[in-house]
């Protein structure tokens, strides 16, 4: 059995989901939005930006990840993430009728499948 990679999590607002009551002295009612949050591995806001920012520009990932500490991407685990990225945008923009994101969203599964595992 092989050790599990580590996973680097890191905190993220995920909206504001649910309603939060207070009473003011006047007995009035008001709402407000209660965020929430979760965490996530790092490899999915990483995988984002290799596809939105840093395509074309190997010095803003180099300085992102100066920044970050290191870069904290398994191989296995990128591959993954930017696999599951491709199929995401590929069928989300087919169901909204994006048909230039849906075709980006093919050229990402490509990308992902061409990497070595």
């Amino acid at each position: 059995m092989t050790a599990r990679p580590q996973c680097w999590c890191r905190p993220t607002a995920t909206g504001s989901r649910g309603t939060g009551w207070s009473r003011t002295a006047a007995s009035s009612s008001s709402a407000s939005a209660v965020p929430t949050g979760d965490c996530r591995p790092a490899v999915t806001d990483f995988a984002r930006l290799s596809r939105q920012q840093w395509e074309g520009r190997p010095d803003l990932e180099a300085a992102f990840l100066d920044g970050y500490g290191g870069d904290p991407r398994e191989a296995g685990a990128w591959r993954r993430a930017l696999l599951r990225e491709a199929v995401g945008t590929a069928c989300w923009a087919y169901s909204v009728g994006d048909e230039p994101l849906e075709q980006q969203g093919y050229r990402m599964v490509e990308q992902a499948l061409a990497m070595v595992p």
